[in-house]
């Protein structure tokens, strides 16, 4: 599964698209990540690793629980689509 989940805990860290997230991330962050890069070269970072999400095939999503103040655990759902600005 290509979808990166929104959350905490045991099941959101294993699940495949956060593994992979978290790989792209690190392969991308270099020593200096924190504090050599500007935001701007931060920022494309960012949008890069979302752009590869985003790629996939099937393409990958960033998802989070859908709906205010609901509790779930697992990776049951529902899910719903982060927005971009999120």
């Amino acid at each position: 599964d290509n979808d990166v989940l929104s959350g905490r805990g045991v099941n959101i860290a294993h699940h495949t698209g956060n593994q992979r997230f978290r790989s792209l991330v690190t392969s991308r962050a270099d020593e200096n990540y924190c504090t050599t890069y500007t935001a701007s070269e931060k920022r494309a970072v960012a949008e890069d690793i979302i752009r590869h999400i985003h790629d996939l095939n099937p393409p990958g999503r960033f998802l989070r629980r859908d709906g205010r103040g609901h509790v779930s655990r697992g990776l049951n759902g529902p899910w719903e689509e982060l927005t971009e600005r999120e």
